[in-house]
C-alpha cells in the first residue's frame, strides 16, 4: 500500500515538473517573440524616420508657388443707338442682359 502512495507521489511530482518545464519553455518563447517584434518595430521606425528626413530635405525642390493675377480692362466706347437696325424691343432685351450681368458682379 505504501508503494502505491510513493508511486502516486512520484507520478504527481513528475507531472508537476513536466508542467513547470513546459510553462517555462512557453514563457521563454513568448519573450523571444516579444523581443523580435520590438526589434522589427524599431527597424520600421528607423526606416520611417529616415524616409521622413529625406522627404523634408527635398521639400524646397518640390514646393510650388502659385500666383494668380487678374486684370480687368474696361473701355467705354460711345455708340450711336439711332443708327442701329434693331427694333426697340431687341435693344431693350439686350440692355436688360447687360444690366443683369453688371448687377451679378
Amino acid at each position: 500500500m505504501l508503494k502505491r502512495y510513493i508511486y502516486g507521489a512520484v507520478a504527481v511530482a513528475a507531472i508537476a515538473a513536466f508542467l513547470w518545464y513546459r510553462t517555462s519553455l512557453i514563457e521563454q518563447g513568448r519573450e523571444q517573440a516579444r523581443a523580435k517584434v520590438e526589434r522589427a518595430i524599431e527597424q520600421q521606425r528607423a526606416v520611417a524616420e529616415e524616409n521622413a528626413a529625406i522627404y523634408e530635405s527635398q521639400r524646397a525642390e518640390r514646393q510650388i508657388e502659385y500666383r494668380d493675377r487678374a486684370h480687368e480692362v474696361v473701355k467705354y466706347v460711345p455708340t450711336d443707338n439711332t443708327a442701329c437696325d434693331w427694333s426697340d424691343d431687341a435693344r431693350r432685351v439686350f440692355q436688360r442682359s447687360i444690366d443683369s450681368a453688371n448687377a451679378a458682379r
